[in-house]
């Protein structure tokens, strides 16, 4: 059998995101011999490391004395398929399955660290079963050639959930109903507490401490800036709405919020790329809160910011603010 150049394909089918991982159609320990089987893996990592799919560069490279990659596919916390490699893979061995063996599996990480307080979620288990249930109707696989790592290599305990009931879940799995499901909008929550100062006629982005995402590792802090495309990044449709209270304003300043679009500037930075519609309300003075709203289609490889500007004399301060974001991924 050759390098196995249809993968992406097959993920696409799923209709959940995919990403392909650069290099990946000629990545393998050697080509694949067979595909009599597949494997269904969980990474281990500790919920703790944060992202949708930070194992990512383990599974392809390896570790230790096991060279990768370690599996063909990587499945991120938020459902998004990571395709890694055509090849033969290491990622079950020894196998008590001639079927499931690294020549004739594929295999699957999934990001899960595998402890009780660490559930899975409900996207990424379809996902997983979506991804599953075409890779067999590809390779023309029964539903008993699917096995958990654990079921084909006595030293392993993954995947934590049952087996029996995966498997039945693809047998009822049809085509398309992963797309079908996906209509409905993912969710992410932005909070701001931190002042941050807002010079006179300036548009300065708004900037985020925290964001509650639970399809792409719960809770995460730092300085956030995109509201979406940071992990979708075949593009997305979005709603958003945001409130942004300002403090120091002059009576009579008049405020702006806008949605702006952002992608790559071949640089390893980020350069403008269009910007939406103003919302311009005249403030009596003082303090002030301030919503906007906007809907859009984010382009592949772009991320959308909320940006303000408040035009008194003098520097006035955004005091806090929260968006929250309604999303559906390409």
């Amino acid at each position: 059998m050759p390098w196995l150049t249809q993968l992406a394909d097959v993920a696409r089918r799923t209709g959940f995101p995919v990403e392909e991982v650069s290099g990946w159609r000629t990545r393998g320990r050697e080509a694949q011999a067979a595909v009599d089987g597949i494997v269904c893996h969980h990474t281990a990592t500790p919920k703790s490391v944060k992202g949708d799919y930070p194992t990512l560069r383990v599974v392809r490279d390896g570790h230790g004395s096991l060279p990768g990659p370690l599996s063909h596919f990587g499945l991120g916390r938020g459902g998004t398929i990571y395709v890694i490699a055509a090849g033969r893979c290491n990622h079950n061995a020894p196998s008590t399955s001639p079927q499931h063996t690294n020549s004739r599996s594929i295999g699957i990480e999934a990001e899960n660290s595998g402890r009780s307080d660490d559930p899975w979620s409900d996207v990424q288990k379809r996902a997983y079963v979506a991804l599953v249930a075409e890779l067999a109707r590809e390779f023309d696989l029964p539903v008993s050639r699917i096995k958990g790592h654990k079921e084909v290599n006595t030293a392993k305990n993954d995947p934590t959930f049952n087996m029996a009931t995966f498997r039945q879940e693809v047998t009822d799995y049809r085509p398309g109903q992963g797309q079908e499901d996906n209509d409905m909008p993912r969710h992410r929550r932005f909070e701001k507490d931190r002042a941050q100062t807002l010079p006179p006629g300036e548009w300065t982005s708004l900037e985020f401490e925290t964001v509650v995402d639970a399809d792409h590792g719960g809770t995460s802090t730092g300085s956030l800036y995109s509201l979406v495309g940071v992990n979708e990044k075949g593009g997305a449709l979005y709603d958003f709405s945001v409130g942004v209270t300002i403090a120091g304003l002059e009576p009579g300043a008049e405020v702006q919020l806008r949605a702006t679009e952002y992608e790559p500037d071949g640089k390893g930075g980020w350069e403008y790329a269009r910007n939406r519609p103003i919302d311009s309300p005249v403030h009596a003075g003082g303090n002030g809160h301030f919503t906007y709203a906007w809907k859009g289609n984010l382009a592949k490889g772009r991320r959308v910011r909320v940006r303000v500007v408040q035009y008194g004399d003098t520097p006035a301060s955004i005091t806090s603010a929260t968006s929250d974001v309604f999303y559906w991924p390409k």
